[in-house]
């Protein structure tokens, strides 16, 4: 290996290029006076590794050309030159097949893009829907994050109907969207309008919460159907069997079954293989966190089953219902039953009455009368219940109403 001395070495110092909007993203550049803007280029782009962007730079408000040096444009040690983005290409496909063609950069809001389009065929900004990759975009979002690069296309759809969302003061929001849309979706624009976080928002329907996986069109929502707004009053935290902690927003009147669709939306966990316990005590699901005293910053463990089997039941018409149950539903039932059994439905009754037209004084005011208990086959004789007494009288081996 050869050394070769330069008797009189060009001077080395620095400058910085700073890209344009972006003032955190810059790059100190050890030069000389002999540096291209060519080189300083390419030494930029390779220090911020954006393969979306073409750039260019710019010094006192003029283009650079690769060819010029350091020396020419007199650029001295501290000063610094500006990296702005070049506009690509970006397309969008309308529902009549027409294409768009726009220019942008990948700093760009969805919300930007749709005005753009607005100028090309003059739809209202608050009814488009511009999806990609079958996904659909929200106007918050950039494109660059949203991994669109140049020469992507866009889908627009144009919204079908418009909703009503009605918050507790007695405002309401009005909204533009599309039957495939999901109640997610709804509340994304929702927290575009109200700037409400979509984690604390619940939307209710006739008195019904809305789960964000299900579509306007799955929960039968009509054109200008009017949604009522409830905002999640306190946090309530699930521990999961691997000691993991999922946090969930709720209202005191979110029900234990609405706790676990959001459980199954966040970990995909089927809701009935789930057990949520307090305090060693299991959860019924139609309770609401009001009825079950869970307050701000409870912990809830939650069981997961891990089987499951069909249960037949038998109603006294002759009508077979198959429920799916947890094996632990039915302790008293031998480990090595088979996996599928029969249940027979009978009433449990009072007094002896059970049509209403009977006489009876306030009938509708007694307890339910049916419900279901497990009764094996060979107890049934000629459809006579042998072995099961009456609750009034204690009589048993009855037949028809007792």
């Amino acid at each position: 290996m050869y050394l070769i001395s330069m008797p009189n070495p060009p001077p080395i110092f620095s400058i910085r290029i700073i890209e344009e909007l972006s003032l955190h993203r810059s790059y100190k550049a050890n030069v000389t006076m002999d540096t291209t803007v060519e080189l300083l280029l390419k030494c930029f782009k390779a220090h911020i590794k954006d393969e979306l962007h073409d750039y260019k730079l710019l010094y006192n408000g003029q283009d650079l050309q690769n060819i010029d040096t350091l020396k020419n444009l007199g650029l001295k040690e501290r000063d610094y030159i500006r990296a702005v983005q070049i506009p690509f290409k970006l397309y969008v496909k309308t529902q009549d097949r027409k294409i768009i063609e726009l220019h942008v950069t990948g700093k760009v809001a969805i919300s930007m893009v749709k005005q753009m389009v607005h100028k090309h065929v003059n739809i209202p900004v608050y009814k488009q829907r511009l999806l990609f990759d079958g996904k659909q975009l929200h106007d918050f979002m950039i494109l660059k994050l949203c991994d669109i690069q140049k020469g992507s296309t866009l889908e627009l759809a144009i919204a079908s109907f418009k909703l009503y969302v009605k918050k507790k003061d007695g405002r309401v929001v009005k909204l533009y969207l599309n039957e495939d849309d999901t109640i997610h979706d709804v509340k994304q624009m929702v927290w575009q309008r109200t700037r409400i976080p979509v984690y604390k928002q619940r939307l209710l329907f006739c008195g019904e919460q809305l789960h964000d996986s299900s579509t306007l069109k799955s929960c039968n929502i009509q054109n200008e159907s009017t949604f009522e707004l409830a905002i999640a009053s306190f946090k309530l935290n699930v521990k999961m069997q691997d000691g993991k902690v999922i946090v969930l927003y709720v209202t005191e009147k979110n029900t234990i079954n609405e706790v676990k669709q959001m459980i199954q939306e966040r970990e995909g966990i089927p809701r009935y293989k789930q057990r949520l316990f307090s305090h060693e005590y299991q959860l019924r699901s139609s309770s609401t966190l009001k009825c079950c005293k869970i307050e701000e910053e409870a912990t809830l463990k939650l069981i997961i089953s891990k089987s499951n089997s069909l249960i037949h039941v038998k109603t006294l018409t002759g009508k077979n219902i198959i429920l799916s149950v947890c094996e632990n539903l039915f302790p008293q039932v031998a480990v090595d039953a088979p996996s599928e059994r029969t249940l027979h439905l009978v009433l449990n009754l009072r007094g002896g009455m059970f049509q209403e037209t009977s006489g009876r004084i306030d009938f509708n005011a007694l307890p339910p009368l049916m419900q279901y208990m497990q009764v094996p086959g060979r107890y049934l004789h000629d459809k006579v219940h042998a072995g099961i007494a009456c609750n009034y009288c204690g009589k048993s081996e009855w037949k028809g109403a007792r």
